[in-house]
């Protein structure tokens, strides 16, 4: 993958990089005026000791990227990734020209790549969580950088407008609205339906396994349950944007598991933007599976 002016190669093989593999990967970077990074994937923290990655003279620990003139700050001590999924990079462009005016939740955001594209599209307000309070600092930062003013961690984050006769009335629009929670995302929608808030565009890209403090979630045993809670946060008329990449499901289950709940609530799949050629071909089937749901 290449972010802005480094290449991030994705190491999948038991043994490491030999010193061969590596002059192989400067001289490809070397032609792109790239520095690049070879991250080690299958280790998964079994030897704390072990080595997991390298890189070319002069790489930064931190740097920007630009995608569709959005800008993201990409690290290389920070997870497995710099910061950004690519595939989604379509997805992320469709949420930026489809939020103007709205309220949007972005649901297991990680570093907030959907939620600034919301900002950048003119969201009135826009509500970030994750369960890690890394990537939630990550994602004030690619607020930040892209020009937007958010709380620092230990500040109060700044009241939500208060709507009143006056301000209806008024043609000046209302400032808008940022909201960063550190949260297990399935608890936060069980207190936003709670409390009756809704929002007219949720965006939920969940991982295939994960562990939190309140239990393990399986995105194939707990689908249902998480797009239950997330219609029961979204207004008449919302869109739900869907992402998977649970790699035992095509787009064809995925739409045809999304379907049961019509027993439960009105809504039309609507298609995703679609996937980027750089990663699959249109006759492939993609990793990356999303979907956009409609309530009625």
């Amino acid at each position: 993958d290449m972010f802005g002016d480094h290449i991030w190669i994705y190491w999948y093989s038991e043994n490491d990089p030999s010193e061969k593999d590596l002059r192989r990967f400067s001289r490809v970077a070397e032609k792109f005026q790239k520095k690049f990074y070879v991250r080690k994937m299958l280790n998964r923290g079994e030897d704390p000791n072990a080595k997991l990655i390298w890189s070319s003279e002069g790489a930064e620990k931190r740097w920007i990227a630009h995608e569709n003139g959005v800008k993201f700050e990409c690290r290389s001590d920070t997870g497995l990734s710099p910061g950004l999924f690519l595939d989604q990079r379509e997805n992320r462009r469709w949420v930026r020209e489809n939020s103007k005016e709205k309220c949007v939740l972005n649901l297991f955001s990680y570093t907030g790549g959907f939620s600034v594209n919301a900002a950048l599209g003119g969201a009135k307000e826009v509500s970030t969580v994750d369960v890690s309070a890394n990537f939630m600092e990550w994602s004030k930062r690619n607020f930040e950088v892209n020009g937007f003013t958010v709380a620092k961690d230990g500040e109060p984050a700044p009241e939500k407008p208060k709507l009143s006769y006056k301000s209806l009335m008024s043609e000046e629009p209302q400032a808008p609205h940022y909201e960063f929670w550190i949260q297990d995302s399935i608890l936060f929608l069980k207190g936003t339906a709670k409390r009756k808030r809704k929002f007219d565009l949720i965006i939920c890209d969940p991982p295939s396994f994960g562990r939190s403090r309140t239990g393990t979630f399986s995105i194939s045993k707990n689908y249902e349950d998480l797009l239950v809670h997330c219609f029961y946060c979204l207004g008449k008329g919302g869109m739900l944007m869907f992402c998977t990449n649970y790699e035992k499901w095509t787009k064809a289950e995925l739409i045809k598991n999304v379907s049961r709940l019509k027993s439960q609530f009105n809504f039309t799949i609507l298609d995703s933007p679609g996937f980027c050629l750089d990663f699959e071909l249109p006759d492939e089937e993609p990793l990356m599976k999303s979907i956009i749901l409609r309530k009625n």
